[in-house]
């Protein structure tokens, strides 16, 4: 479970980076963007299990147990990668700008610029 892991990380950057190029008519930032995220977590549970599963979760000296790096690193991994996925999630929430119908966004739109050419003078 491990090496699925190991091997799942690389994949989804190859896939961020191929998707960039091949424009496929998917917004990239937040749809693709979550989907590589989440697949990301995915692998780096993996990589925990997979140390679980090996009983290479934590290495025991004479003084004390201690959780092996990789370990550590995967779990502060996946917290950054939960808290990337709620930054797209609260990017995608509608702001009272958006909410708006296309006449009224026009119309706000106007009325800014007036009052930014006004406030220019």
């Amino acid at each position: 479970m491990e090496r699925i892991g190991l091997l799942g990380l690389p994949l989804g950057v190859g896939a961020l980076v191929g998707f960039y190029f091949a424009d496929q008519e998917m917004r990239l930032v937040p749809d693709f963007l979550s989907i590589i995220l989440i697949a990301m977590a995915v692998c780096l549970v993996f990589i925990l299990l997979g140390r679980v599963f090996a009983r290479k979760l934590y290495k025991e000296t004479q003084e004390q147990t201690k959780v092996r790096k990789r370990v550590v690193i995967c779990i502060i991994a996946i917290l950054l990668l939960a808290c990337f996925k709620l930054v797209l999630f609260w990017t995608e929430q509608p702001s009272s700008l958006t909410a708006l119908g296309p006449e009224d966004f026009n119309q706000a739109f106007v009325n800014n610029s007036q009052l930014y050419k006004e406030l220019d003078k």
